[in-house]
C-alpha cells in the first residue's frame, strides 16, 4: 500500500476484504482479496459499505454489463465508476455483485459483471455519502508474489 500518512483509519469497517481510510476531503479504500476477482468485488462492496452502510437490498432486478480497458487499473476504476452510474443515473441499489469473469486478452484486460439489486428506496437503504467519482489519486492494485492475494487502494471523490 502506499503511503496513507495524514489518514486515520475508521477501524469498524475493516473484515469484509476492505477498510476504509479518511484522505483529506476524501475517503479512501484499502482492499484485498485471494484472487483478482475477489479483489474487485470487495472493492465494490466496500464503496457502497461507504455509500449506504445500513443498506438491505433484495435481489429483484438484474444488471448485467461487459467493461474493458488497457490496464487493470483502469479496469478497477471503470468497474467501480459503472457501478456508481448505476446508483446515481439509474437509482439502482446493488445488493448481490459477482463478477463472471475477469481476463486478459490482447486487448487488454475484461470484466463481465451480474448485480442483483432494487429501485433505490431513500428511506430503506438510507443513503450516507455521495461519492461523485472514482480518482487516480494514488490508485493502487498489486498482487503479492510470495501469496498471490491482491491488494488495492482507491480514493474516492466525494
Amino acid at each position: 500500500m502506499g503511503d496513507t500518512s495524514g489518514m486515520a483509519k475508521k477501524g469498524a469497517e475493516k473484515g469484509g476484504g476492505f477498510e476504509v481510510f479518511d484522505h483529506t476531503a476524501d475517503i479512501g479504500l484499502s482492499v484485498y482479496g485471494s484472487s483478482l476477482v475477489e479483489t474487485f468485488e470487495n472493492a465494490a462492496r466496500g464503496m457502497f459499505h461507504i455509500m449506504a452502510p445500513s443498506a438491505s437490498v433484495f435481489p429483484r432486478e438484474v444488471k448485467e454489463f461487459t467493461l474493458r480497458a488497457d490496464t487493470r487499473e483502469e479496469l478497477l476504476v471503470a468497474w467501480l465508476s459503472e457501478l456508481i452510474y448505476l446508483f446515481d443515473a439509474e437509482s439502482f441499489m446493488p445488493g448481490v455483485i459477482k463478477i463472471t469473469q475477469l481476463e486478459e486478452n490482447s486487448h487488454g484486460p475484461v470484466l463481465r459483471a451480474r448485480v442483483s439489486g432494487e429501485p433505490l428506496d431513500q428511506k430503506r437503504h438510507n443513503p450516507e455519502t455521495e461519492i461523485k467519482a472514482v480518482t487516480y489519486h494514488r490508485l493502487e492494485l498489486m498482487q503479492d508474489e510470495q501469496n498471490n492475494n491482491w491488494t488495492a487502494q482507491i480514493i474516492f471523490d466525494v
